[in-house]
């Protein structure tokens, strides 16, 4: 792990059959309100890191408790900055934890699992099957690294490992998100917030002004997203500055670096 965990990203899409991305207007703006509440609604993500938990409540050599810190979320949001100042400190406070079983031989943190279950504590709640995806881009593979955009908004966070990419991005501000944590802690959920006619429509689009996706590294093509217009289309960071490295103990191939920073380097173009 780095100093702040393992990082991941956790996308999740819920559609079933879709018209072509390039069908889809490519902007939150060109969207009525109950198409956000659907869109948002058949799609979540979050992202953070990930680390075994402390006391090893595992019941066998085959299995351990992992907790998942995210920092990141589309709904409910996070306190961003301070979420990440805590996983700094190594403080992880959350409530996701779950009980990692292998069902193949290889170690767990060596990355040679090819199949896992996931329960929560008790076992008895929920039961998620996973599995590990063949590299995707063996020209570039070589290690992983991860990177994010941790003390302002926008937030982002890119991992990369094995040819294939996750990413979020969190452009809501600090004082908008601490009103929806607290709107949601009352009870009101996002549907509602969308389409509460009284508020003004630029406040209600900022509060789904986040995105997440994965894809492939070659060509950095993204195959699933939550907004559907960016399916197929080129992955597409917000800003060039304020990077941290939280690659974990798998360093970079030069050619895993190099694709980075050429991704880097593309914003950096943009915004001159």
């Amino acid at each position: 792990d780095s100093s702040f965990g393992a990082p991941f990203l956790d996308l999740r899409v819920a559609r079933g059959a879709s018209p072509p991305a390039s069908t889809w207007p490519a902007s939150l703006e060109a969207y009525s309100m109950e198409e956000l509440v659907w869109i948002f609604s058949s799609a979540t993500a979050f992202a953070g890191v990930a680390s075994r938990h402390e006391l090893g409540l595992a019941s066998s050599q085959d299995e351990e408790v992992v907790c998942w810190h995210a920092p990141l979320r589309t709904w409910p949001p996070e306190d961003t900055a301070a979420a990440w100042a805590a996983a700094d400190r190594r403080q992880l406070p959350t409530e996701d934890c779950g009980r990692v079983h292998r069902t193949s031989q290889g170690g767990f943190v060596e990355g040679h699992v090819e199949e896992w279950l996931e329960y929560d504590l008790s076992g008895e709640a929920y039961e998620e099957r996973w599995h590990r995806l063949q590299p995707a881009a063996l020209g570039v593979d070589g290690g992983s690294i991860a990177l994010a955009r941790i003390h302002e908004a926008p937030f982002e966070l890119l991992v990369v490992t094995a040819g294939r990419f996750g990413y979020f991005r969190d452009g809501r501000s600090s004082a908008l998100v601490a009103e929806l944590v607290e709107l949601d802690r009352r009870g009101v959920g996002l549907e509602k917030l969308l389409l509460d006619g009284s508020r003004p429509i630029e406040s209600r689009r900022a509060m789904v002004n986040c995105e997440a996706s994965v894809g492939v590294l070659d060509g950095w093509i993204i195959e699933h997203a939550v907004l559907p217009w960016k399916v197929g289309t080129r992955l597409q960071l917000s800003r060039s500055d304020g990077w941290v490295d939280l690659t974990a103990s798998s360093r970079p191939s030069a050619a895993l670096h190099n694709a980075v920073e050429s991704l880097l380097q593309q914003v950096e173009a943009v915004e001159l």
